[in-house]
């Protein structure tokens, strides 16, 4: 009776465990579908770092609502200056340089100016380490995303 009545509470566990990916995943879907269909722009108009800073670029639809950062190609047309990898733009030496971000076909891009490092180790550090952050709670998020993307498509709809 014990076995039969723990092998109930497994299939049980399994069907809710189910229903929840399933509901996850159509969620997922619809807004991966709508989001591949809107304009997008970068939330920053412009943006200025100091060399050895990173911030992290927001990706928002024509209602200004953040959007998932997944299947954008991030490009800087002047990498001496600024990288840019997952939305992630981090200044390398002073100067100007172009970040764009294309999905779809559309292309939007802010300018990002790259200051001399300022020498104030205290404040330097505090932002930064905020930043650091930030930083992987927007990496974290990537991989989630990503994760959800592999799983939608193992999961029949």
């Amino acid at each position: 009776m014990k076995s039969i009545s723990i092998k109930i509470l497994k299939i049980m566990l399994l069907l809710v465990i189910g229903i929840c990916l399933f509901s996850i995943a159509n969620k997922a879907e619809a807004t991966t579908e709508q989001e591949s269909s809107a304009v997008f722009s970068i939330k920053e108009k412009s943006l200025s770092i100091t060399v050895g800073q990173s911030r992290t670029l927001r990706v928002v639809d024509s209602k200004g609502i953040t959007i998932s950062k997944m299947g954008i190609d991030w490009s800087s047309n002047n990498p001496d200056v600024a990288t840019v990898s997952g939305g992630i733009v981090r200044g390398k030496s002073p100067g100007t340089a172009i970040i764009s971000a294309e999905k779809d076909g559309y292309t939007t891009s802010i300018s990002v100016r790259v200051d001399p490092s300022s020498g104030n180790s205290d404040d330097s550090n505090s932002i930064s380490g905020l930043e650091s952050i930030i930083d992987i709670a927007s990496i974290i998020t990537n991989i989630i995303e990503i994760i959800f993307s592999i799983i939608l498509r193992f999961i029949p709809v």
